[in-house]
């Protein structure tokens, strides 16, 4: 019922005539009150909108951890400043192996250039395909600037992506949750110098793994 019609709702009939019609209004009308009374209805309009401001975040507090590959394969990765930060991550973990090809490319362009040209899943099974690779072979860049959060965010997701996929290494900590919204929470509250070590720490623990794939 929109807002003008209950209003109407809440004012007498004029049409009510016999004592026997007027007695019934009355009997109706008294069982409207708490629902049209200005101050009840406004109470109820800012629970709901506070419910609804509520539920993104409880959705995405809900949501399972982002894991390397899903139900179908590779997960598709929707924007492109996502996909290139996790290349040059997977890039810069990749120091010394040699790996040849336009997908270990160290220019930042390069990437954003092919994600923009590519589709959802294209981008999933391309960052997949580095994230195998790298379980064979992972290297030590050392720390590296980070633009922004989200830029953070997506580094570190590639990065537990990988330790997933090893076997015979313990990663242990906060640094290594597979919840994105900590990284992103831990980020924001925290200084830009921080955020560089705290991803040089997690390459260098994957470079230090000796282990293979699980």
């Amino acid at each position: 019922m929109s807002e003008p019609e209950s209003r109407a709702a809440c004012r007498p009939a004029t049409s009510i005539r016999s004592s026997a019609q007027r007695i019934r209004h009355r009997r109706v009308v008294s069982t409207k009150p708490a629902l049209c009374a200005p101050g009840n209805r406004s109470k109820t309009f800012m629970r709901f909108a506070v419910l609804t401001s509520l539920i993104p975040v409880l959705l995405l507090l809900a949501a399972p951890p982002t894991m390397a590959q899903g139900s179908f394969g590779p997960q598709a990765i929707e924007s492109c400043h996502d996909y290139v930060a996790r290349a040059n991550s997977q890039v810069q973990m990749a120091k010394g192996c040699s790996f040849p090809g336009a997908r270990w490319s160290s220019d930042p362009a390069v990437h954003m250039k092919w994600c923009e040209a590519a589709s959802a899943r294209e981008r999933g099974r391309e960052d997949d395909e580095r994230r195998t690779a790298l379980v064979g072979c992972r290297g030590d860049a050392g720390s590296v600037p980070i633009k922004n959060c989200n830029e953070y965010a997506a580094r570190s997701r590639s990065q537990v992506d990988l330790a997933q996929s090893l076997a015979g290494c313990t990663f242990e900590g906060m640094r290594w949750s597979a919840n994105v919204v900590q990284h992103v929470n831990w980020c924001n509250r925290t200084p830009a110098a921080r955020h560089e070590a705290e991803d040089a720490a997690r390459r260098k623990e994957l470079a230090a793994c000796q282990a293979g794939s699980k």
